[in-house]
């Protein structure tokens, strides 16, 4: 019997031969399936890396627009606001994928899988609107409605800081009308309204009084004095502040000007520029500023210096640094120096949010066809 001669079999020559094709597939698969779970999530993820940080520049700007006009009328400057219309931005997406499987003679079956890469490149492209015309100059120059004043000041904002802000007059009472233009050389009027605001704001701190509507007359709005406090102290010289009768406690609320009887308190609103510019003498001015001549110097009724802090200690105060400050909430540079509200000035800081308010409901802009201007960011 011829021995039949067994030919050796090497365990490379199995796992080289009958097992890389599962091998190649899996590799191919898992490959596929980690490309394809990145693209599925990028569109969400570049939201998410964008929307915030466009809404803080597109607000911090606002901010810095908002108060570097506040400046600008400090020095009898020109007004300018140029309004971010919209923001459109496209993202161009490359990605590429490496994968090898390795087969090695005399060892174990493995692989090996490359890595996925991405990258994107984002092209925003920024349109702004200038705010400009016979329309929005109206809208500046307008004074603010009765129905603006007591929606703020019910929705819970400071009925001092808002009738500061928003009142020429008040039954006769002056607050500073030659403050709402340019800064006069004089010391204005305003001494007698500052005590009315104060004694309101406490009034109003122990819920002791409420603006609104008349029922039997809904075109026409009053003051009510709430039971108990209608007879308090503060009510009782409120009442003569104003010159009104102290045996009443509601009073109609009337435009016009000075005083007109007993029962009514009258009212003339500001407009949107005039509230600016009566703000804008919160704006400390570096000493070699004033020295030159850039800005008016206001002077009291003996002849020396009026601090404008007088005013605006409880309602805005704008500083001034030759650097750029640390603590600041906003802050903008203008003619060599920076102004700034500070961080902690937490009434400059709600009388700012609530000027900005103001100026988008009386200045705001509506959609426009108006030729608007767009810059591409470079690549």
């Amino acid at each position: 019997m011829v021995p039949i001669k067994r030919l050796p079999v090497r365990r490379s020559d199995v796992a080289g031969h009958l097992r890389p094709r599962p091998c190649r597939l899996l590799a191919a698969a898992l490959a596929a399936t980690l490309l394809t779970s990145g693209c599925m999530h990028f569109g969400p993820e570049s939201l998410r890396a964008t929307r915030i940080d466009y809404n803080q520049a597109i607000q911090q700007t606002n901010d810095q627009e908002l108060l570097l006009n506040l400046v600008r009328l400090r020095y009898r400057d020109t007004l300018y606001f140029l309004n971010v219309e919209r923001v459109a931005s496209s993202l161009e997406i490359t990605s590429t994928m490496a994968a090898t499987a390795e087969f090695p003679s005399g060892a174990a079956n493995t692989f090996t899988l490359g890595e996925a890469s991405y990258s994107f490149m984002e092209n925003p492209t920024v349109f702004y609107l200038p705010l400009e015309g016979e329309k929005f100059v109206r809208q500046m120059m307008t004074p603010f409605n009765l129905n603006l004043l007591v929606l703020l000041t019910t929705s819970g904002w400071s009925v001092e800081r808002v009738f500061t802000v928003m009142l020429r007059e008040m039954n006769g009472l002056k607050n500073a009308p030659s403050a709402s233009g340019p800064t006069p050389s004089r010391e204005p009027e305003y001494r007698a309204f500052q005590e009315a605001m104060q004694l309101l704001r406490s009034i109003q701190s122990q819920d002791g009084f409420d603006l609104g509507r008349i029922p039997d007359d809904e075109a026409a709005l009053e003051l009510r004095f709430a039971p108990a406090l209608a007879g308090s102290a503060e009510a009782r010289r409120l009442r003569e502040l104003l010159g009104l009768n102290p045996g009443l406690d509601r009073f109609r609320l009337k435009l016009g000007i000075g005083h007109i009887d007993d029962a009514t308190i009258t009212i003339l609103p500001r407009s949107m520029v005039s509230s600016l510019s009566y703000l804008s003498q919160s704006v400390q001015v570096p000493q070699d500023h004033e020295a030159a001549g850039l800005v008016t110097r206001t002077l009291d009724r003996n002849g020396d210096p009026f601090d404008w802090n007088r005013i605006f200690d409880r309602v805005m105060r704008i500083r001034t640094a030759p650097r750029a400050p640390e603590s600041a909430a906003v802050a903008v540079a203008y003619r060599g120096h920076w102004y700034y509200i500070d961080n902690s000035d937490l009434d400059a800081k709600s009388t700012f949010a609530l000027l900005s308010q103001l100026f988008a409901l009386q200045a705001g802009t509506q959609p426009s066809s108006n030729l608007n201007l767009s810059f591409p960011i470079g690549r």
